[in-house]
């Protein structure tokens, strides 16, 4: 699957970097982060961080997850479907 690029004007520098994190750890371990390692990547003092951001990115249409499942976030272009999935 090609992975279109998308304009890193559409994040803030915390956005995107969250955003690359869920994408690019999905492509290494064949399976999303959670919040914590998000958390840990991103060296926040506590989860509610990650969900803020993981909040605001669901908004703009970059993530998707499923409410109550561990290890559903996913990266996705907002005009497509999920960026990567094997």
């Amino acid at each position: 699957m090609e992975e279109k690029k998308i304009p890193s004007s559409f994040f803030t520098p915390k956005q995107k970097k969250v955003w690359d994190f869920i994408k690019d750890y999905f492509e290494d371990m064949e399976y999303p982060p959670t919040y914590a390692e998000i958390q840990e990547f991103m060296k926040f003092k506590s989860v509610s961080q990650v969900h803020h951001i993981v909040n605001q990115l669901k908004i703009k249409g970059y993530v998707t997850n499923v409410p109550g499942i561990a290890r559903s976030i996913y990266a996705k272009d907002p005009n497509s479907n999920i960026v990567r999935s094997k």
